[in-house]
């Protein structure tokens, strides 16, 4: 990633065998340049 963007979100929502959801958040760049993606991306949703 670091070779084409400076910052980066990735959020995956999925399901188990159970039927309860699993979410997983990782990210690229400095904590304070995720925060202001996620929030560019709730003002999307």
């Amino acid at each position: 990633m670091r070779e084409h963007f400076s910052a980066a979100v990735v959020v995956v929502e999925g399901e188990r065998d159970d039927k309860t959801a699993s979410i997983t958040l990782i990210w690229h760049s400095g904590y304070a340049a995720s925060i202001g993606l996620l929030e560019m991306g709730k003002l999307q949703v």
